[in-house]
């Protein structure tokens, strides 16, 4: 029993990689058709503009945010800094 499942198991795999040996030009052609239909969602489809927009807006905003919290943590630091100084004298 157990040689036949490794028998069959044998065979799935060598399947298998003559399959993806045969294959790899199909597969790319299919990857590339997606991501065509995927870029035109975003170009021309109402509801993928208004994804897009807000993308950008979302970017925009974690920029801001990303520049607000290194002001934070810069003064944070520098504040640690100067205490440290106060205390050393």
């Amino acid at each position: 029993m157990r040689t036949y499942i490794l028998l069959s198991l044998a065979l799935v795999a060598f399947v298998a990689v003559v399959q993806a040996k045969a294959e790899p030009e199909r597969c790319k052609c299919l990857i590339m058709r997606k991501l065509g239909e995927i870029r035109d969602f975003f170009r021309s489809d109402p509801l993928g503009q208004k994804l897009a927009a807000l993308g950008r807006d979302l970017t925009a905003i974690c920029q801001k945010l990303q520049l607000k919290v290194h002001e934070v943590l810069k003064k944070y630091v520098k504040d640690l800094l100067e205490e440290e100084d106060d205390d050393s004298k």
